[in-house]
């Protein structure tokens, strides 16, 4: 029994020594591999330092003459239209939906039109006295 305990010791200690061995040489491996990414020159993962950037395309921001006569036909179209949707406004003033979202956030945060309903459900109505005045 003796000489398979003394087997089994000499048999973890070589299985340990082997273990660390691996590791180091693993650890040292991962080193030597960030140092050559830090270090490497440019091998066309990254751009040149001296090469221009690529230019980006100007957004398209809409013209604030043509949102202050969109928020006006929108607010008047309201007014007497009360409780027609985005789609039904667009169609009427030949204006994309798109181009009226703005607007309609404009006219609602000075509390002039409120809307009821979400989504493609939602109808907008005028507030006040210019609804009274429109009727």
């Amino acid at each position: 029994m003796k000489t398979n305990t003394s087997h089994l010791r000499h048999f973890q200690k070589s299985l340990e020594i082997s273990y660390h061995a691996y590791m180091r040489s693993c650890a040292d491996d991962a080193q030597n591999i960030i140092k050559e990414l830090l270090t490497a020159k440019n091998d066309g993962l990254t751009r040149p330092s001296d090469t221009p950037r690529r230019q980006r395309k100007p957004q398209r921001r809409p013209d604030k003459e043509k949102i202050q006569t969109i928020k006006k036909q929108l607010h008047l179209c309201i007014c007497a239209h009360p409780g027609e949707n985005a789609i039904e406004i667009s169609e009427r003033l030949h204006v994309s939906i798109s181009d009226l979202k703005y607007p309609i956030r404009c006219l609602r945060e000075d509390k002039r039109i409120r809307s009821v309903g979400q989504g493609k459900h939602t109808f907008y109505f005028p507030i006040g006295a210019e609804a009274d005045s429109a009727s």
